[in-house]
Order: C-alpha cells, then sequence, then structure tokens
C-alpha cells in the first residue's frame, strides 16, 4: 500500500490518495464522512467508482488481481470536483463515466510507479480547479466547528451563517452525505479510535481510562460513547482497544488530515 499528501493548493479539499494491489481479500470501511474517487484496473480495462459516505461498517471486497488508485477528499470538499452529489452515494458506491470519472479511465499513466502517478492526479486536479477555482459555503465553517469535540448547537451555528437549521442540513446532506448531527457522532468516533489507538505509557495510562476518552473525545460520558461506537465500528471500546478497528489506512482519514484541513479552511 502507497499513500500520499497531495500537492499543497489542493490540501484544502484533498485528504490523500492511495495506490495498492494485493493483499487482503476484504477490506473493512468505517464511517468517515469523505467521498473517494477509486479507479480499479485491470489488464484490459480500467473502471472509474465513486464511493459515497457511509454511516455503518461495511466490508469491501478486494480482487487481488486489480490494482486500485484512490483519491480521498476531505468532508464535503468533493463538489469541487465532481458533479454527483454526495446524498446521491450514502451507503453505496457508483461506477461512473464522463465528468464524474475525471478523465481516469483513459489515463495513460496509471500503470506507472507510486510516485508518477500521484504526481499526474496532482496535475488532473490542479487543472480541474483552475477551470472551476473553489467557491466557499457555510457549510465549510459548520464542518470546521463540528470537527472539535465541543461546538455550538446546531441552531446557533445556522444563525452564525445566516441560514436556518434546515438550510444548513440541507447543505450537508447534499455536500457531505449526512446530517450535520450524524457528521458530529462520526468525528466524535474517530477521535476515540485515535485516542484508543495512543500507546500506553506508565505516564498516560490515567488519561487512556476509557472514562477520559469518552470525555476527551466529546461524548457525555462513557456508556454514550460505547452506543455510537458499536453503531459505526460494530466493536465496543475495549475491543477496539484489544483489536483495532480493522480498517485499512486507504479509507481512514488520520487525525494529520484533519488538523490540516480546518487549518487551510480557517485561513480561506
Amino acid at each position: 500500500m502507497f499513500y500520499q499528501r497531495p500537492d499543497p493548493r489542493l490540501q484544502p479539499w484533498v485528504s490523500h490518495y492511495w495506490l495498492s494491489s494485493g493483499g487482503a481479500p476484504q477490506h473493512v470501511l468505517l464511517p468517515d464522512g469523505c467521498v473517494d474517487v477509486v479507479v480499479a484496473t485491470t489488464a484490459c480495462e480500467a473502471t472509474v467508482w465513486l464511493y459515497g459516505t457511509a454511516t455503518q461498517r461495511t466490508v469491501l471486497d478486494v480482487e487481488p488481481t486489480v490494482r486500485y488508485l484512490g483519491v480521498r477528499f476531505l468532508p464535503g470538499q468533493a463538489r469541487h470536483f465532481l458533479r454527483m452529489s454526495a446524498a446521491e452515494l450514502t451507503d453505496r458506491a457508483e461506477a461512473v463515466k464522463g465528468d464524474d470519472a475525471l478523465g481516469l479511465a483513459e489515463a495513460h499513466w496509471l500503470a506507472d510507479g507510486a510516485g508518477g502517478v500521484f504526481a499526474e492526479l496532482d496535475r488532473l486536479l490542479l487543472r480541474l480547479l483552475a477551470r472551476h477555482p473553489p467557491r466557499r459555503l457555510a457549510l465549510d465553517n459548520l464542518l470546521l466547528h463540528l470537527h472539535r469535540p465541543q461546538h455550538p448547537s446546531l441552531a446557533t451555528l445556522a444563525a452564525s451563517c445566516g441560514l436556518s437549521r434546515r438550510q444548513l442540513e440541507r447543505l450537508c446532506r447534499t455536500h457531505v452525505g449526512v446530517s450535520p448531527a450524524c457528521f458530529a457522532m462520526i468525528r466524535r468516533c474517530h477521535r476515540a479510535l485515535a485516542l484508543l489507538a495512543r500507546p500506553a505509557t506508565p505516564q498516560a495510562l490515567m488519561s487512556l481510562s476509557l472514562a477520559s476518552i469518552a470525555a476527551e473525545a466529546g461524548y457525555a460520558d462513557q456508556s454514550h460513547m460505547t452506543r455510537e461506537l458499536r453503531r459505526f465500528t460494530g466493536q465496543t471500546p475495549g475491543g477496539l482497544r484489544r483489536n483495532g478497528p480493522g480498517a485499512d489506512v486507504a479509507f481512514v482519514l488520520s487525525g494529520a488530515g484533519l488538523s490540516h484541513h480546518t487549518a487551510c479552511l480557517s485561513d480561506l
């Protein structure tokens, strides 16, 4: 598995690229609020798929003879590159042609090594942005707040954007694929996963208690965390601490990516 951050000019919108072939026959995908473009390449053809935002743990079957190339967009940011709305893709994948295939099915460089492929993706996406410059929406302010453990109520956030709560909900469903409340739950889940994965040391034993993880991740209490983690990952916090989430790295948005994303949005 190879993965790489995009050109800095793309980082407000694109999380990372990844390239994979062979490996395990299945990958576990966890909800994360992102849309992916995935190119499945064989010796005969290349098929472009759009993977939408998931609301539940999903097991993806992988063909060992197929080479997979992925572009992972940050939450709500696929709109700058794709015509299909995220709402049309929630909990599903669709093979696409035309504009939403981004010209990837015909790309001659897909057989190149990872470095060459990722460099060409940079050039392709930068050309698309040059033709259709990104436009900031009130949604971006909403996502900026929902990435944080503590945030104002949705009604307060909507009022600060000059929109009704219903308008803000519609924007979120259209461009992220889920409601603001569901997205906030997904982000809490990923904060908890990152904290559960933190290595235990004698100095950090207290901070790694499940109750303190729940508080730091933004849950009301440990029971609240257990319910939501079971919903989104199929495991309890204790099971996740022992076994990990079983998620392939290509389909997990890293904390570093989120931190950079929120910083970029703040600067726009």
